[in-house]
């Protein structure tokens, strides 16, 4: 179910970030198309998918250790689908090396609740206004 994306799954991978409830994309400048195409050539954006349908898609940056992107298409919530592609990229940052990693949210919303309830921590927020979420390896919770 969870595989690496190819070109072709891009525009679904838009519709999905395009389409979530929360954590909704006001800086396009922080995910440019530079950006995402050396996401697919490099580490992988990765994706679940079922009866051909892409559900949700994730990557991370194996050279700072952080979580870029983690999303779910709103239909497809509450069934374990960003646990295990969380589950997915955390496993490549972990291959490359990081003993802890890290990721930018909302703060106060489902996606903080999401992370803390997976063994993620911290209280300081960034300039522009997220929650700087950290997690080690070992801090795992099932």
């Amino acid at each position: 179910m969870i595989r690496r994306a190819v070109a072709n799954d891009l525009p679904e991978i838009r519709r999905i970030r395009g389409t979530v409830r929360e954590n909704r994309r006001q800086d396009t400048a922080r995910a440019t198309p530079e950006m995402i195409a050396w996401f697919m050539d490099g580490p992988g954006i990765w994706v679940w998918e079922e009866a051909d349908a892409i559900c949700g898609f994730a990557a991370a940056d194996p050279r700072d250790g952080k979580v870029w992107a983690l999303f779910v298409d709103t239909p497809n919530e509450g069934r374990g689908i960003g646990g295990a592609l969380l589950d997915a990229v955390c496993t490549l940052l972990a291959d490359a090396g990081h003993r802890e990693f890290c990721l930018e949210t909302e703060p106060g919303k489902r996606a903080e609740a999401f992370y803390r309830a997976r063994g993620w921590t911290g209280d300081e927020i960034n300039e522009r206004g997220e929650l700087l979420l950290r997690r080690h390896v070992g801090d795992e919770k099932a």
